[in-house]
C-alpha cells in the first residue's frame, strides 16, 4: 500500500524549473484539507509593493491526476479548427 495523505497535512517539493524569469512556483505539492485532496503551489520570497517586506504566496487548487490535467481543453478553444 502506498503513502496516503492524512487529513489537514501535506507535502511540498522544490520545483527545480522555477526561476525569477518564468514565474513558476518555487515549491509544489499536495495536501488534504477537510478530506479533499488539493494541489499546493508556493512562490517564496515575494516582495511587498513598498519593498520592505517579503512573504510567501500560496495557491490551492482541486487535485486532478496528471492525465486529467493534460486532457483539459482551455476555455475559448473551439472544436472546429479550420486547418
Amino acid at each position: 500500500m502506498g503513502y496516503e495523505t492524512k487529513d489537514n497535512t501535506g507535502s511540498l517539493f522544490t520545483n527545480e524549473g522555477a526561476n525569477s524569469e518564468n514565474r513558476r512556483p518555487t515549491k509544489t505539492g499536495t495536501c488534504k484539507v477537510n478530506g479533499k485532496l488539493m494541489r499546493l503551489s508556493v512562490w517564496e520570497n515575494q516582495k511587498s509593493k513598498d519593498g520592505n517586506t517579503t512573504y510567501d504566496s500560496l495557491k490551492f487548487e482541486e487535485f486532478k491526476p496528471k492525465e486529467e490535467r493534460s486532457q483539459a481543453v482551455p476555455s475559448g478553444v473551439e472544436d472546429d479548427i479550420p486547418f
